[in-house]
């Protein structure tokens, strides 16, 4: 696969990132398919892809979950086929006092439009507005992100300091925080 990724990506025929894209969003509309795969071309060189492709898959840290000891929320889409279902659970149950939740979906990247966004905003919101001081430290790392607009992806709304994701097709101007 990474060989793949390395000789295809950089491409202007589109086939083999459609195999990533399938991977991570099949729930997805044509338009928002054209979307990532353009997205995907613009925001990694064929090397770095094939790169980024090989270090994930070779990181291992199984062994060390147990020293987390931060308030840790694992989200993982139940029929996910970029990360299997089975690895979100390990990964929650490695970590002492974390919460697992399971969300409704195939896509990795959850769509605006599908309920299990819904619920991955519900429970994000629900997490970082507990009265932990790390999650406390969260919500004002995400204020000042926020505050701060990038290219395309982090955006205030209407100056209430609200997380959004800017120019992003699968879920316009939807507040995180």
């Amino acid at each position: 696969m990474t060989t793949l990724i390395r000789e295809g990506w950089g491409k202007d025929n589109p086939a083999f990132r459609q195999l990533f894209t399938e991977t991570f969003i099949p729930g997805a509309s044509r338009e928002q398919m054209a979307w990532f795969n353009d997205l995907q071309r613009e925001t990694a060189s064929p090397d770095n892809a094939s790169r980024l492709h090989y270090s994930f898959g070779d990181m291992d840290v199984s062994d060390i979950l147990g020293d987390v000891s931060v308030p840790t929320l694992v989200l993982h889409a139940r029929n996910d086929a970029a990360v299997p279902f089975g690895q979100g659970k390990a990964l929650a149950a490695g970590i002492p006092g974390a919460r697992f939740v399971d969300l409704n979906s195939a896509n990795h990247i959850l769509l605006s439009e599908e309920p299990a966004f819904a619920d991955f905003v519900r429970e994000v919101r629900s997490f970082i507005s507990t009265a932990d001081p790390a999650c406390r430290a969260i919500q004002r790392v995400v204020r000042f992100l926020a505050s701060r607009p990038r290219k395309w992806w982090l955006a205030t709304d209407d100056g209430k300091n609200e997380l959004c994701l800017k120019g992003c097709r699968f879920a316009q101007n939807v507040p995180l925080v």
